[in-house]
């Protein structure tokens, strides 16, 4: 199982806009969504879908979803967690979740009726987010020290190798060497991860408030406050600023982009 877009699907996925370089156009078919299924009746923050395989944070239980028939979802297992699931990500077999206050719980999930726990690693702190990318998890919390870098080569055996003050609530997106940052009100960074026991600050516009980011080809997504602010990355210690959006609606928090469409 391997996709780094949480739900990402058109079944759960809300168009906001049509991009096309930096340009706009609005449909009014695209506008209309139907509700065809649901699932869960619990406090869900957090979803991976794969294929017609959804995990869903249903509260402290991680429950695995096919929704082959997306009208009538079928359960296929339901794992309880010690804590609230505030973010999780698949990575092959793996299903790594950041559980609130307690750490990250590392599941295979080889048999999706059975999950079975392999790793954890404790780690205080709320409002955590998870993230991979090439053998490591990246956990934020509100915590101190906000960013723990963890080593997940061997699942079975995760370990902490580094670690990095950001902003709490930072979101975070990946690109070759690169980390992308929605640092809130530390604004906009850009970390190099060459090397992932050092990661290094490489550039930054800390004149905005950045709630999320999306990352595809030579350019970043950046939610701020009421807009969507494009940057050409091409030189990611040297982003620049080559649109912005202003959607019909006061604020969003959240920016995904899938090919021309955001």
């Amino acid at each position: 199982m391997k996709n780094n877009i949480p739900l990402r699907n058109p079944l759960t996925y809300i168009l906001l806009f049509v991009l096309f370089g930096i340009s706009v156009s609005f449909s009014q078919e695209n506008q209309n969504c139907t509700l065809v299924g649901t699932w869960a009746d619990g406090p869900c923050y957090t979803a991976y879908l794969q294929n017609e395989i959804v995990l869903l944070a249903n509260g402290a239980f991680l429950e695995i979803v096919d929704i082959s028939d997306p009208a009538n979802p079928v359960e296929l297992s339901k794992y309880q967690t010690s804590s609230f699931i505030y973010s999780l990500t698949v990575e092959e077999n793996y299903a790594y979740i950041a559980n609130q206050n307690v750490g990250l719980l590392i599941l295979d999930i080889t048999d999706l009726s059975d999950p079975v726990e392999v790793g954890f690693v404790e780690i205080a702190g709320f409002y955590s987010q998870v993230a991979f990318h090439r053998d490591y998890i990246y956990f934020t919390t509100n915590a101190t020290i906000s960013m723990r870098i963890i080593d997940v080569s061997n699942p079975e055996e995760p370990a902490e190798v580094s670690s990095l003050e950001v902003y709490s609530r930072s979101k975070m997106t990946f690109q070759g060497d690169y980390m992308y940052l929605a640092a809130r009100y530390e604004g906009f960074q850009v970390y190099s991860i060459a090397d992932p026991i050092h990661p290094v600050l490489i550039a930054e516009i800390d004149s905005i408030y950045c709630s999320h980011i999306d990352v595809n080809g030579d350019y970043a997504y950046v939610s701020v406050y009421d807009s969507l602010m494009i940057l050409d990355i091409t030189t990611p210690a040297d982003p620049i600023q080559v649109g912005v959006i202003y959607p019909n609606f006061s604020s969003f928090n959240t920016c995904i982009v899938e090919g021309n469409t955001a």
